[in-house]
Parts: C-alpha cells; structure tokens; sequence
C-alpha cells in the first residue's frame, strides 16, 4: 500500500525486490482513489477562497472559469449532499527512460520528476479534473488526497 504511484517502487525495493527484477516485469502502477459524487439535485455554487485554492494547488487565476460546487443535502441523498463515487487515477508508466532510473537507483523524486515530464498525471490533477466537471468537490478532493 503507497500513497502514490511512484511510491510502489520503493515498496517493492524495500521488499527487497531487485531493480532489475521491477523493470523486467512491471509495465504500469496506478495509485487511486475513490471520490464522492456531489449530488446533481442539491449541490450549490460557490467560490473558494484563496486558502482553498492553494490547498489544491490552484491559483485564483487558473481558478477561473471553473464552477465550483459544494454539497448540500437533500431527501435523494439522504442529507450528505453526495451520491455515488466516482475513481480518479495516477499512472505510472515504466517507460524506458524510467526502467533506468530504476535500475540506477535513483531517487523517487527522480522518478517522480521525469514521470511528470513524461505526462504522468498526479492524483491531485486527476481530482481536479473531476472538479473542474462538476463530479466532485474540493472538500472531497482534500479529503481522499491528503495523507
């Protein structure tokens, strides 16, 4: 169990599983998480401040543009103001260029750095997208994201 998908290297490391050993046979790791479903009948606009925005790593300017919604509660779903869960994802890739920072040995944050330059999408972003679609909240993405 990691928090995060790159996290799953070091596991396995720690398990005592040899790097060559990881290249050979992982292809992919995907950390994830489940979110709760803002309800669509209750649900109610709103605008974060900027501390809320921060936690997640938003600015006000890149805010913009994005509904953002919090639960409410109603009778359809019994008062929690959310319905349903909905996964958000972290893949990690073992590319070429990340089999060999396995194999050297490399850091994590190494690994995490080139993943990220090779497109990997952390949790966070995975979250909020499915902000940015209405599907969540941020109190909902603070909760599942932070550790």
């Amino acid at each position: 169990h990691t928090n995060h998908a790159v996290n799953a290297i070091a596991a396995l490391r720690h398990l005592g599983v040899q790097p060559f050993l990881i290249t050979s046979s992982l292809v992919l790791v995907v950390a994830q998480r489940l979110v709760r479903r803002v309800c669509p009948f209750c649900r109610e606009a709103f605008r974060p401040n900027a501390a809320m925005l921060a936690a997640v790593g938003l600015t006000p300017q890149r805010a913009r543009g994005i509904d953002f919604y919090r639960a409410v509660g109603c009778e359809k779903c019994y008062q929690t103001g959310y319905r349903g869960r909905a996964g958000i994802f972290e893949i990690l890739r073992l590319t070429d260029s990340i089999k060999d920072l396995v194999l050297r040995e490399s850091l994590e944050e190494d690994v995490l750095r080139k993943a990220r330059a090779e497109g990997m999408v952390s949790l966070m972003e995975a979250g909020i997208m499915k902000v940015r679609e209405g599907v969540t909240t941020l109190e909902e993405l603070l909760r599942v994201t932070t550790v």
